[in-house]
């Protein structure tokens, strides 16, 4: 984890996260038939790698100076250690994981043969590759997803010829589906090869003890630090702001961040929504100009946190940032005046998330709400959005953005404004997700084979260590179907979203909410505590998010809870735009009294006991094995 300071110089590398980046399965194989040759000339190995071709033609090569970081930054640390010896299936097996401590870093030489955002012919080799076979088994896999993901994306920015001001990492809106810090960092130095900029490579051999640049330490970021280091008063006194008003611009969620970290080809660039400074949503320029004659300050930005949206330093004047809530359209043009015609409740007032307005409607019976629904799907066919999937999230009561008036006006151009607060759940509980994200994935890794007999893992591969990286170690037909299903999904970083919906769905904070796509599921959720009206928010978002369920079941996670609730995840809040989800939010629902599911629900039926969901019975023995019990402790 790298985490800059004041001086925007890497502090003392930790790299105890690197964990999250083990294949456990190959090095379970190496632990317990290779152990005794860790360290011997039979466990070398000189390989040349080059990207894999996934879903698009890859020809531009990026992404090997993060590879090369993370494979220098890598320790086996003793709490690696001690989180591989608590994992149920590395007990199961009686592994003694220590051993790896002796190894020597790096583990691996790496030298690239071609040149950072050089274009090259798919099957070209790009990297060679000298060292122990059981550093090849732990850390290439991430090491070539790296590559991957970002000579992928490098290749899309060059050929859609995308130009990308100096002033500002454009990195539109992919940032904001993001559900990794790793990810993150991904995107972020792709585009800079494929869109704008060539950085100076390592051409030398990547060698035991050589410390990069510091510019490229940054792989890596935590959402959780990100957002501390930006939300500090002493900044925003620093670009001018009164002590006063700077305490209301932080209990309103604005803050200061330095320009020269947040508008370049730096890591932490990626945590913005990609609008560049200064764009606004209104035609009162007098009170713009006004703003920025009143204060002036280069060093500084001014950052809204929960949209990511930035300005530049100014004074905080009614200049309606985001538009004046009379002068927009509501979320899709039409979707009022439609529920309107319907002769059914007008819409009776208007919320915001951002740039957006959001009907809040009062429907009375179970068929209004199915009316409004239906009214929903054609607005959405009719702007063009057929690709959007319509989802549900029930809540006992509305939850509104807390601002200070003054910025309010700033935002909104008036002093009292409702807006939709959907903050994802690490954001609200201040919960380091990154930190227990790396544990937790690991610990997944070992349900997935916790079926099978300790018998079936002494067949191996004898094979293994003269093949292709990617290989299952065991000769066993149930282990290297269910291993090279967690390979894929690892790849193209699926595994991620598993992982954070899993966690999600049994009440882990994560960066991202439970949404459904069953109307009945949302209403349960809105009713259960008897409130007289409980509210709907119906979420157009992308219907690829109707594939993650088809990724738990398909990887071997019997997880009965999701499937029951028809649950998904909405991801991608991380850092600096927590409230990403309202910014999908087409109507604010209030359900009347009457309103009852169609088809009612119990509450085992939707959260099955663990006797019942076998998934859930493994979370609760993980939560005694292991030691950090932050995450677990959210179990519900």
């Amino acid at each position: 984890m790298y985490v800059l300071d004041e001086s925007h110089h890497p502090q003392v590398v930790q790299t105890g996260d690197a964990r999250c980046q083990i294949d456990l399965i190959q090095l379970i194989g190496f632990l317990k038939f290779r152990s005794s040759t860790l360290n011997s000339d039979q466990a070398g190995f000189k390989q040349v790698v080059f990207p894999t071709a996934e879903r698009t033609t890859i020809n531009i090569f990026a992404g090997a100076e993060q590879a090369a970081v993370f494979l220098h930054a890598f320790r086996m640390s003793d709490q690696l250690v001690e989180q591989l010896k608590l994992t149920e299936f590395v007990q199961k097996l009686v592994l003694e994981p220590q051993k790896l401590q002796s190894l020597a870093n790096p583990l691996l030489r790496v030298q690239f043969l071609l040149s950072e955002g050089q274009r090259f012919q798919y099957g070209e080799p790009c990297v060679a590759l000298e060292g122990l076979r059981v550093a090849l088994a732990m850390l290439m896999p991430t090491a070539v997803r790296i590559c991957n993901c970002q000579s992928r994306w490098a290749t899309q920015a060059a050929n859609s010829r995308r130009t990308l001001g100096s002033e500002v990492n454009l990195v539109q809106g992919v940032s904001r589906r993001l559900y990794t810090p790793t990810f993150g960092a991904y995107y972020s130095r792709a585009m800079a090869v494929g869109g704008y900029a060539r950085s100076h490579f390592w051409h030398k051999p990547f060698e035991p003890g050589a410390r990069p640049p510091d510019r490229h330490l940054r792989w890596t970021i935590n959402s959780l630090e990100l957002e501390k280091k930006s939300k500090q008063r002493q900044k925003l006194i620093q670009a001018g702001y009164a002590p006063e008003l700077a305490d209301n611009l932080m209990a309103s969620g604005l803050y200061a961040i330095p320009a020269d970290e947040y508008v370049s080809d730096h890591l932490a660039a990626f945590a913005l929504d990609g609008q560049p400074p200064g764009q606004f949503f209104c035609s009162d320029m007098e009170q713009q100009q006004a703003a920025f004659e009143e204060l002036r300050n280069d060093r500084f930005l001014l950052i809204d946190s929960y949209y990511g949206h930035i300005w530049p330093i100014m004074g905080i004047r009614p200049v309606c940032a985001y538009g004046r809530t009379t002068d927009l359209p509501l979320s899709y043009d039409g979707l009022s005046e439609r529920f309107i015609n319907l002769k059914k409740r007008e819409v009776f007032r208007v919320s915001r998330a951002g740039r957006v307005r959001i009907p809040r409607i009062l429907v009375e019976t179970y068929d209004e709400l199915l009316d409004l629904i239906q009214a929903i799907r054609e607005v959405l066919d009719e702007a063009g959005e057929r690709g959007k999937g319509i989802f549900f999230r029930g809540q006992t009561r509305h939850y509104s953005i807390p601002r200070h008036p003054k910025v309010c006006e700033f935002l909104y151009g008036t002093q009292s404004q409702d807006e939709v607060s959907l903050c994802t759940a690490a954001s609200r509980a201040g919960f380091d997700y990154d930190h227990f994200a790396s544990e937790f994935q690991l610990q997944l890794q070992s349900i997935l084979y916790s079926k099978e007999e300790a018998a079936a893992f002494q067949k191996a591969d004898n094979t293994w260590l003269a093949q292709p990286i990617y290989r299952c170690p065991f000769n066993h037909s149930g282990i290297a179907q269910k291993y090279l299903k967690w390979l894929s999904s690892y790849l193209d970083s699926s595994w991620d979203v598993v992982v954070m919906g899993l966690a999600q769905h049994y009440g882990i904070p994560t960066h991202g909410l439970d949404i459904t796509s069953d109307l009945d599921t949302a209403i349960w959720f809105a009713k259960r505590q008897s409130q007289p009206h409980g509210v709907l928010y119906v979420i157009a978002t992308d219907s690829h998010l109707l594939h993650q369920l088809d990724n738990i079941a398909d990887l071997g996670f019997e997880a009965l809870r999701p499937r029951r609730q028809k649950a998904y995840l909405h991801y991608g809040g991380w850092g600096l735009h927590s409230n990403l989800c309202a910014e999908e939010v087409v109507a604010v629902v209030y359900l009347g009294e009457k309103i009852e599911p169609a088809n009612k629900k119990s509450l085992s039926f939707l959260f099955p006991p663990p006797d019942e969901d076998l998934f859930y019975g493994n979370l609760l023995r993980l939560q005694k094995l292991t030691q950090d019990k932050s995450g677990y402790s959210y179990l519900t």
